[in-house]
């Protein structure tokens, strides 16, 4: 008859083992095959064989880490992996099904599953890991809380409370950097970042990235066609005496600076220049320009004679000055200033008449009364308020003469400086 078959009852069982055979006196054979064990009636001592059950270890890395399975025998002691590698994290150990904590070292005894061959799973328990970012002001002033994270924890930042004279905060860097109008900032205010550091209980510094402001610069009391640069001014920089600029005109891209210039002010009574702006200045600044415009350089080498029966001749002097006065009305420009001179003499004694017309009529008259023999020098200033002229298209010079009799005179060398000026 059969033998009994261990491998699918009950009636022989060895915890962690598996039943493969039965020896009689030196002979094997499995439940299926009966042995000549003699005479009926002969009892026989059968010694069963048991093999090891054969376990697979898989390991649950819980991410996406290959960890390899370990095959052991029931009772067998293994080491189990110690050495995972993952970023931002440390492996503490091993947990079963039921959470329980696995000595990492060794195991000595794996129980056996319901079924032979079967496998045992263990999830890898994994400390996560933590780090502090403190915040240095990097030469500015106030105070900022370090803040706690978490290795993949994604956080804003601290909104920065910092300060720094002459500077805006741009952002922060891992690195101090030095204020720069170009520098760049790795992480902005208030930007939510993550994994900053691997390291287990690790820090991080951000420094404050500083750029150093601009100030505007406004410059005032220039006539409507000049202008002046630069529009503004740097901390730490400012324009140092000898580099401010000079009003100019942009002639068709080609700047002619203004000749008669004296100099910024601080205000429109030009009591105190401004000669340079300091590079510790933290305020915006208006400039107010001292100068004179010069309209009108004429010089006529021609010789005219003036008679008593006209105006003659007529010079005209400008361009149109009501478009001129267009151009000043908001400026401290108040007078027109005109200069003439002129080589005279007569050719029979009497009076020479000068006058300078505008749209208006007679604006200024001289007369003279030339008795020396011969040419004589004459130079006379002009000055009128801009609101004579506001509405005059051109300024004409014009001649006469007077007396008792022929009056005739002559003239050459005529020259003619023609200014708006302060008033």
């Amino acid at each position: 008859r059969n033998l009994p078959n261990f491998k699918n009852s009950k009636q022989g069982y060895k915890e962690g083992h598996v039943f493969d055979r039965f020896e009689y006196e030196g002979s094997t054979f499995n439940s299926n095959s009966v042995p000549d064990l003699g005479e009926e009636g002969k009892i026989v001592d059968l010694i069963p064989i048991w093999e090891k059950e054969l376990h697979a270890i898989h390991f649950n890395t819980l991410c996406d880490i290959i960890c390899s399975e370990i095959k052991a025998n029931y009772g067998d002691s293994i080491s189990l992996p110690i050495t995972l590698s993952r970023e931002g994290y440390t492996l503490l150990g091993w947990r079963d099904n039921n959470g329980d904590r696995v000595n990492w070292i060794t195991m000595p005894d794996l129980s056996p599953n319901e079924q032979s061959n079967g496998f045992i799973a263990l999830y890898a328990d994994w400390e996560i890991h933590k780090y502090t970012v403190y915040f240095n002001a990097n030469d500015g002033y106030g105070n900022l809380s370090p803040m706690q994270y978490t290795y993949s924890e994604s956080k804003p930042l601290s909104i920065s409370t910092f300060g720094r004279t002459g500077h805006n905060f741009i952002g922060w860097s891992v690195t101090p950097k030095k204020a720069a109008t170009n520098a760049v900032a790795e992480y902005s205010n208030g930007q939510t970042v993550s994994k900053l550091t691997a390291e287990r209980n690790g820090s991080v510094i951000l420094y404050a990235v500083w750029q150093p402001k601009r100030y505007k610069i406004t410059y005032a009391n220039l006539m409507t066609m000049l202008t002046a640069a630069p529009d503004n001014f740097i901390y730490g920089e400012g324009i140092p005496a000898g580099y401010m600029p000079v009003p100019y005109i942009d002639v068709v891209h080609n700047p002619q600076e203004v000749k008669d210039f004296y100099g910024w002010y601080e205000d429109t009574t030009f009591t105190k220049q401004i000669t340079y702006i300091s590079a510790t200045r933290t305020q915006d600044i208006t400039l107010y320009a001292k100068y004179d415009w010069k309209f009108c350089d004429i010089v006529d080498d021609n010789t005219y004679t003036v008679t008593d029966d006209r105006l003659y001749p007529d010079i005209a002097i400008t361009p149109t000055m009501s478009l001129m006065y267009d151009a000043v009305k908001n400026t401290t420009l108040k007078k027109v200033r005109i200069t003439i001179s002129f080589d005279l003499w007569e050719i029979n004694d009497g009076y020479q008449d000068i006058y300078l017309y505008g749209s208006s009529g007679k604006l200024w008259e001289k007369t003279i009364d030339h008795t020396a023999k011969g040419k004589g020098y004459y130079e006379f200033t002009i000055d009128l308020d801009i609101d004579k002229i506001k509405n005059d298209n051109v300024l004409t010079f014009r001649f006469g003469a007077h007396g008792f009799s022929d009056d005739d005179w002559q003239f050459t060398a005529f020259k003619v400086v023609g200014y708006f000026v302060n008033g």
